[in-house]
């Protein structure tokens, strides 16, 4: 009787003890994907105004990104990272661009 007790009030906790480190693998890849994905938004920016450009990384992350802080400091960091490249003529603009969705898409985390 006392193992089955104690089965039973073991088991769950070795059943679901699992489900925390699966749904961080999924979020962490998911979380990959996404930041992958908006590499390909900021590079399919090139072209655009010099000066619209932080204004339509911040539009692509209202579009294409889930809500939420994590995101908006993401995409945050897009914009300035732009904005330290100063470019001043397209050809600037879009090498700021690729360069960032190049590390954008060998996100591995």
């Amino acid at each position: 009787m006392k193992r089955l007790l104690i089965t039973i009030a073991v088991l769950p906790t070795l059943l679901f003890s699992g489900c925390a480190t699966t749904s961080g693998w999924f979020s962490a890849t998911y979380d990959k994907y996404m930041k992958q994905a908006f590499g390909d938004a900021i590079r399919s920016l090139e072209g655009t105004a010099i000066a619209d450009i932080p204004k339509a990384i911040q539009a692509a992350r209202q579009k294409w990104l889930p809500q939420g802080q994590f995101w908006s400091d993401f995409a945050a960091r897009q914009i300035r990272a732009y904005v330290a490249g100063h470019p001043s003529t397209p050809q600037e603009a879009k090498k700021v661009l690729e360069a960032i969705a190049t590390g954008l898409n060998l996100t591995t985390t």
